[in-house]
């Protein structure tokens, strides 16, 4: 059994520990380190509390001074890690060989080391039992699977923390206290941007974590505390106010020391249990994931939420309906929507407070502002039906007409908030449609009513409605609706591209009165655009595709070798559709590619001119079954046309071989030759 040999910092880099013929023999310094880092334990320092690993490491590595060492450093991060590769900055993994190179010293075993210097406390706090114990296995063994898949890093929500934190206070503590700063877990947590000893904000370094281990930069918090590259946290002083926000800092710092007391509970079922007894369920005991979602949006804040990732209104579903064995969740967002339910349950805020009704029923106030009784003024007739959960379905109805059903109230009043209409008054239908017909758009009216945009659109497209608005424009002059439709036309077609949208941009009010009014004009007109419209892109396309087949065709012509022009053919060079040809719509473009195709005969006639003008300039003799054979022809296929081009061809071949022969026997000397195979006496 080798002796295991533990060496103080200095020793082990300056190479006093290895045998003394390796330094002579010009032993390389990688090969020095890879000799004894079988045998060797790194004498790393000891860790303070709170202290990530990271910090340790790069505390080491600055003390002896091999961050300008490449050798060095890859030796160092093998003998501590047994890989070839340095790990990343939150040394997930491998800290099995970390405790055994540390084992003496620090006298702490590899689960210890990852519990109390490492984030996985944190990000563990809430997995199930078997999940938990296979990313504490991946973290102490070799990583394969890696812990931060087990840990849904690559589908969370949440963003994580992109370079490492400090507290300038607590380095100043720190130094009066061990004599050093250093990089601290509880600083480098989602979610949290302040210190919540010091409650100022946090300063961030250039050191990056989420990055390629190759980009990792290993420097201690003091080099980055003295350089002064860091800058502080963009937060507002209303944050460090907040205690809402504070105390989901302080309980995400707890997950490190506190967890939750069982681990691994399936909470989904338990986080929908308190949203329906907090009054977040509809008639049938449906969740009401629009009220939810608000209350949560309105009880955090928005810039907080969108800092961290969960700006979107879906994840608080997600957790209450989903399976929590398939789909992974942030500590973030447990902590968040505990602290939610938690502010509910003892805040006199709550939802569930603000949604209980009051002790007597006649104090329901009638939401109908536009009524001609005064604002406060008590509903007539008011039922309310309890369940056993505490929650409650209640009916109204005022002398101003309004009939509602409505399950919560608004907030510190006694003001129902509408659930439905059964009828909405004669007061409120009559304003809604008198605004309608003075060019209102349907957004407009429900925010100057303060009444839903889909109570609204029920108001004016109801029939009973339509019937009585039919009735009052019984009385309004033909006159005036066709200066309306004469205007509405002028309007169009002065805009860009007799376009109707910026034309209701230009005048809203004319086109909502005639939509009111005139409904069917307005419907008959769009529908007469729209055929002028469709008419003249199809007019436009015939024209440019008569230019596209006759660019086609020459194309087509000029190939090599040379290919028919069909119909088909010159229609897909030029890009046409086929069926838009034969549908009809573009009559120019079909009578142009009916002239333009080329005919199977003259196409014949141009491959046989093209296979004998190959076979001249190849210097073979021509004749009658090599032509025909060159061009791919069939004797069936020879016409009286062909027949007479083959000839033609044949003879005035003929008549160059004989007078290259002519010129050669009265010039010997001449450099004009015969075609090979053109002797004089043989017929082609």
């Amino acid at each position: 059994m080798s002796r295991v040999t533990l060496l103080p910092a200095h020793q082990w880099i300056s190479g006093r520990a290895f045998p003394q013929h390796a330094r002579q023999t010009g032993v390389s310094e990688k090969r020095r380190f890879t000799l004894r880092k079988s045998i060797v334990t790194v004498a790393l320092p000891l860790p303070h509390e709170d202290e990530l690993l990271f910090s340790v490491i790069a505390r080491y590595l600055v003390s002896v001074r091999l961050l300008n060492s490449p050798s060095g450093f890859e030796a160092l991060m093998q003998a501590i890690f047994k890989r070839e590769t340095a790990p990343k900055a939150d040394l997930l993994y491998n800290l099995s060989q970390v405790a055994a190179q540390t084992g003496i010293a620090w006298r702490m075993s590899a689960t210890q080391i990852a519990e109390r210097h490492t984030l996985l406390p944190y990000f563990a706090s809430y997995l199930p039992r078997e999940r938990r114990q296979a990313v504490l296995n991946a973290a102490v063994g070799t990583g394969n699977p890696t812990s931060y898949a087990l840990l849904g890093h690559s589908t969370a929500a949440v963003k994580r923390v992109p370079k490492l934190r400090f507290c300038p206070k607590c380095i100043t503590e720190d130094r009066q206290r061990v004599g050093e700063g250093y990089w601290r877990r509880t600083h480098q947590l989602p979610g949290v941007f302040a210190c919540i000893k010091h409650n100022v904000p946090l300063r961030v370094s250039n050191v990056s974590v989420d990055c390629d281990r190759r980009k990792v930069i290993w420097t201690t918090v003091e080099h980055a505390f003295e350089e002064r590259d860091s800058h502080m946290l963009d937060i507002t002083e209303t944050w460090l106010k907040d205690d809402s926000l504070m105390k989901v800092m302080k309980s995400s710092v707890s997950l490190l020391y506190e967890p939750p007391s069982e681990y691994g509970k399936t909470s989904s079922e338990n986080y929908l249990a308190r949203a329906k007894q907090a009054g977040f369920s509809n008639k049938g005991r449906r969740l009401n994931q629009e009220a939810l979602n608000a209350s949560i949006t309105e009880s955090f804040n928005t810039e907080y939420l969108e800092r961290v990732g969960l700006s979107k209104t879906g994840w608080p579903i997600r957790m209450l309906t989903c399976n929590a064995k398939r789909q992974l969740f942030q500590p973030l967002e447990h902590v968040l929507l505990e602290h939610f339910f938690d502010k509910l349950e003892s805040s006199n805020s709550s939802f569930n407070h603000r949604s209980k009704p009051p002790h007597d029923e006649h104090l329901v106030v009638c939401p109908n502002r536009l009524a001609a009784h005064p604002r406060n003024h008590r509903m007539d007739k008011v039922s309310i039906k309890y369940n056993s959960d505490g929650s409650f379905v209640g009916t109204g109805r005022c002398a101003c007409g309004i009939s509602i059903r409505f399950s919560r109230f608004k907030r510190n009043t006694h003001e129902p908030e509408i659930d439905r209409f059964f009828d909405c008054g004669e007061s409120l239908r009559n304003t809604v449609l008198k605004m309608r017909d003075d060019g209102a758009s349907i957004e407009r009216i429900s925010n100057r009513l303060d009444v839903p945009k889909t109570k609204i659109e029920n108001i004016i497209y109801d029939d009973t409605a339509c019937a009585k608005r039919l009735r009052s424009h019984a009385g309004v002059s033909s006159r005036y609706i066709q200066s309306l439709r004469q205007e509405w036309k002028d309007i169009l077609s002065s805009v860009d591209g007799k376009r109707v949208s910026l034309a209701k941009q230009r005048s809203p009010q004319i086109y909502e009165i005639l939509k009111a009014r005139d409904a069917r004009w307005l419907q008959k007109l769009r529908k007469q655009r729209a055929l002028v419209r469709i008419t003249d892109q199809w007019r436009t396309r015939d024209k440019r595709s008569v230019l596209s087949l006759t660019a086609a065709k020459e194309q087509i012509l000029a190939a090599v070798p040379p290919v028919r022009a069909s119909r088909s053919e010159i229609a897909r060079k030029a890009a046409v559709s086929w069926a838009q040809l034969n549908g009809g719509r573009m009559p120019l473009a079909a009578a142009t590619l009916k002239q333009l195709e080329e005919p199977v005969e003259e196409f014949r006639i141009r491959r046989i001119h093209f296979t004998s003008d190959n076979m001249i300039r190849k210097g073979v003799r021509l004749s009658r079954s090599r032509v025909l054979r060159s061009a791919t022809l069939l004797e069936r296929h020879v016409t009286p046309a062909i027949e007479h081009v083959i000839s033609e061809i044949l003879q005035q071949f003929l008549d160059e071989s004989m007078k290259a022969d002519d010129q050669v026997q009265e010039d010997p000397n001449t450099s004009l030759q015969r075609p090979r195979g053109a002797e004089i006496g043989q017929t082609p």
